[in-house]
C-alpha cells in the first residue's frame, strides 16, 4: 500500500536536494551576470567562453542532455529533453554562450523545483501513516500486541493521551477525544458508552475501553491513507489530456521551427543565422515543460496538503 518512511534517508535526500538546490542558485546567479553583460555588449572572449560555458552548461545540465541525445536517438520529438539539446546545439552555433547555458540552468532549475515540490507532497503523505499506531493494548493481556493480531470484539484500553489504534465503539469510560486526523475538526468531542470511535484519534482525558468493530486494514484512517495514495498515483483527466496534447503538439512545434529555419535558406536564398535564432526562439517560447509540469505537481501537492488537513 504505502512504502515505509525512513527518516534518516529522508534526511539525507533533503540534505542532497538543499545542496544542488544552493549550486543551482549559485549557476542562475553566475549566468544572469554573464546575460546582463553580453546585452551591454561585454561578451567574454570566444577563446574562454566556449570551454567556461560549455563546462556549465555539461555540469549542470548533463541528465537534460543525455535524455535529450536518447530521444533524438528514438526519433521521440515530443520530447522535452530534446527540445533543450535542440537550443543548446543552435546556440552554440550562433555564438549565443550565454543564452544556451542560461536555457539549460533555467531547466534545470525548474525541474529541481519539481521535484522540491513533488518530495514535500511525498513527506506529507508519509507523515500522514506515521500516525497509524503499531500496537494495541488488549484488556486481559499484560503487553501490548501488534494491530495486526487485534481481532473483532477484543477490548482495548486505552488510557489518557493515547492513541485509539482502530475503529470501535466505546463500552466503558468517558472522555474527550481529538478526531482531527479524520474529521479536520480541531475541537475534541466528547464520547460515552455506545458512542464510536476511531483509530489513529487521540484520547485527551478519561479511561476508555473500546470494543474493536474493525481490523487494521479495514479502519477508517487506513482507508484514508490508502485512498491517498491511490489519488496522487493516478492521472487526472486534465493531466492525461495535457499528456496527449503535448505528444502532438511537440512534434508540430518542432517540424514548424525547422521549416522556419530550411524554407528561407533552400528556397529564397537567405542567410541561415537569423533564421536559425528565429526558429529557436520559437522551440524555446513554446517549449510546453511548464504546462506538462504543472498539472501533476499541482495535484499531487494539493492531494498532500489536504491529508495533512484532515480533508
Amino acid at each position: 500500500m504505502s512504502e515505509q518512511f525512513n527518516p534518516v534517508f529522508a534526511n539525507k535526500a533533503s540534505l542532497l536536494r538543499d545542496k544542488k538546490f544552493l549550486w543551482l542558485s549559485l549557476s542562475v546567479a553566475v549566468v544572469a551576470v554573464f546575460e546582463f553583460l553580453a546585452l551591454a555588449e561585454m561578451s567574454m572572449p570566444k577563446m574562454y567562453a566556449i570551454p567556461f560555458f560549455s563546462t556549465l552548461i555539461l555540469v549542470i545540465g548533463h541528465h537534460t542532455l543525455v535524455k535529450g541525445f536518447k530521444a533524438l536517438l528514438r526519433f521521440k520529438f515530443q520530447s522535452i529533453n530534446l527540445l533543450m539539446l535542440i537550443a543548446i546545439c543552435g546556440a552554440f552555433y550562433l555564438g549565443e554562450y550565454e543564452e544556451a547555458a542560461v536555457v539549460i540552468v533555467l531547466y534545470t532549475l525548474a525541474e529541481r523545483l519539481e521535484d522540491f515540490g513533488v518530495a514535500s507532497s511525498r513527506q506529507a503523505l508519509r507523515q500522514l501513516t506515521e500516525k497509524i499506531p503499531k500496537t494495541a493494548q488488549v484488556k486481559g493481556l499484560a503487553k501490548a500486541i501488534p494491530i495486526e493480531q487485534v481481532k473483532v470484539g477484543d477490548i482495548l484500553i486505552v488510557k489518557p493521551a493515547d492513541m485509539i489504534v482502530l475503529d470501535g465503539e466505546v463500552v466503558s469510560g468517558f472522555s474527550s477525544i481529538d478526531e482531527s486526523t479524520i474529521t479536520g475538526e480541531p475541537l475534541p468531542k466528547d464520547k460515552h458508552e455506545g458512542d464510536t470511535v476511531f483509530g489513529g484519534t487521540l484520547n485527551k482525558q478519561g479511561y476508555l475501553e473500546i470494543k474493536v468493530k474493525k481490523l487494521a486494514k479495514d479502519s477508517t484512517l487506513q482507508k484514508i491513507v490508502e485512498l491517498t495514495f491511490e489519488a496522487s498515483q493516478a492521472k487526472a483527466e486534465t493531466q492525461k489530456f495535457i499528456d496527449k496534447f503535448s505528444s502532438y503538439y511537440t512534434p508540430l512545434v518542432t517540424v514548424i521551427a525547422i521549416g522556419i529555419a530550411a524554407i528561407p535558406v533552400l528556397f529564397f536564398q537567405q542567410q541561415l543565422e537569423p533564421w536559425l535564432k528565429s526558429a529557436l526562439t520559437l522551440l524555446v517560447i513554446a517549449c510546453p515543460c511548464a504546462l506538462v509540469i504543472s498539472t501533476p505537481i499541482s495535484i499531487y501537492s494539493a492531494i498532500g496538503v489536504a491529508s495533512t488537513k484532515g480533508v
